[in-house]
């Protein structure tokens, strides 16, 4: 397996795609506009909010359904143990379009300086340069965190705990790898990265994470490392693997003698992203 480094490369995988090269998709001073190459297999985006919500739909790991039904589920476990004691927004069933209301929210919080209960306050005094988030016209507040102190459950697979100790996350690892498969198009050059989903203990050693990754040289140095792949010509991530720790790592596929643990992976990224592995 063999990995080249692309610098001003001359091919364009999207030739079809409005705009020059290393501009936006469209450019405001050509009159006439090319139909635009399709990044999905079976969808074309119309610009319309139901696209837009369809396509998020598309992308969501293992299908939104199934991840509301796992939420839902532990959300009302929770209720029921407090029988007569529940709130209402406790005992209320999880639908599919409050769940995307609540990952909406999650992602328009990073656009505000407020945070946590701030979000939701009613805007009593104007602001002089951007509106007050006023979360609470969307979801209530209390609905929120309720949702939210359950949304772990989305992926977790709990009948493979005495297994796998990364059970509460492992399926949607997988099912995000295979809904990229599904159901976009793939270019000829991907891009090797790293990411880290932060996480600094406090209490204990790890976090209660199975392994916890040190990397001084990211912003957010703790956490889980995940290895991952982007398509080099959309910049749309395809493909992801959880780092273990070296133990469990020497136990994955190609990993062999004379092969070493970065080979190895790299070798997987590789295959993986194309269905191969």
């Amino acid at each position: 397996m063999t990995w080249i480094y692309v610098d001003a490369c001359e091919d364009d995988a999207f030739a079809l795609v409005p705009g020059r090269k290393g501009t936006g998709r469209r450019d405001p001073h050509e009159e006439s506009v090319q139909p635009q190459m399709r990044v999905f297999k079976n969808f074309q985006f119309d610009g319309s909010d139901d696209s837009l919500r369809e396509m998020f739909r598309l992308l969501f790991p293992g299908g939104m359904q199934a991840v509301v039904a796992r939420v839902g589920a532990a959300m009302q476990k929770t209720a029921h143990g407090k029988g007569s004691k529940s709130l209402p927004y406790e005992r209320d069933p999880l639908t599919e379009g409050e769940f995307m209301v609540f990952l909406a929210l999650l992602i328009a919080a990073t656009l505000f300086a407020e945070c946590g209960r701030e979000l939701f306050e009613a805007d009593t005094v104007p602001q002089l340069f951007s509106n007050h988030p006023n979360f609470h016209l969307y979801q209530g507040r209390h609905r929120f965190e309720y949702i939210k102190a359950h949304a772990p459950f989305a992926f977790a697979n709990a009948d493979q705990a005495h297994l796998d100790p990364w059970c509460m996350v492992r399926r949607g690892i997988l099912d995000f790898n295979a809904t990229r498969l599904e159901v976009l198009v793939s270019t000829d050059v991907i891009t090797p990265d790293e990411s880290m989903s932060a996480w600094r203990p406090r209490t204990t050693e790890t976090g209660h994470l199975p392994h916890l990754t040190y990397c001084p040289r990211k912003p957010e140095p703790f956490g889980t490392e995940l290895k991952d792949t982007a398509d080099g010509r959309t910049g749309i991530m395809r493909y992801l693997e959880i780092q273990e720790g070296e133990k469990e790592m020497a136990k994955k596929k190609i990993r062999t003698e004379g092969v070493s643990s970065n080979s190895a992976c790299g070798i997987r990224l590789a295959l993986g992203t194309f269905g191969l592995l």
